[in-house]
């Protein structure tokens, strides 16, 4: 009769990460449901964590001028209408107050300081705010002094 030789399992538990619930979270785009599309990713740097966030505001169909002409036998000369959308990113640096824990409920503080943005803002930009995850779904409020400039609720998408 064979020994069982406890070391391979405690080698493999000991090998297991710690907290899979922050891998899970940058490992994944979060998309908003609601009347502004809002896509949100933590991006791990090791030492700091960046938050992107872009947001689809508006959109507005182009047509073409009523004065362009067109040209016989060559239609595709003629411009089309299109969509155009009207789209906000934010990127940043996170300054995480404490700890950070993923658990359901736990509510994570953090400072974010914006560097980039499109279109154009005077940088940086320092906002305070909090991600949730409840239900696993991510609930992330972003103020400005005490100003509230985006609470929103959002889904995982695996990428």
């Amino acid at each position: 009769m064979k020994r069982f030789s406890p070391f391979p399992l405690l080698l493999l538990l000991s090998c297991e990460s710690e907290n899979n619930s922050a891998q899970l979270l940058e490992s994944q785009k979060w998309v908003s449901k609601d009347r502004f599309r809002t896509e949100v990713w933590f991006q791990d740097w090791s030492s700091y964590t960046r938050l992107f966030i872009k947001t689809f505001k508006d959109t507005s169909e182009i047509s073409p001028s009523p004065y362009v002409t067109r040209t016989k036998n060559k239609p595709y000369l003629y411009p089309k209408p299109y969509m155009d959308f009207e789209i906000e990113q934010l990127i940043g640096n996170l300054e995480w107050d404490g700890d950070v824990s993923w658990k359901n409920g736990h509510e994570n503080t953090f400072l974010w300081e914006v560097d980039r943005s499109n279109p154009k803002k005077l940088l940086p930009i320092k906002y305070n705010g909090t991600a949730t995850i409840v239900n696993g779904r991510l609930s992330l409020k972003v103020k400005e002094s005490d100003s509230l400039i985006s609470d929103i609720l959002l889904d995982p998408i695996s990428y």
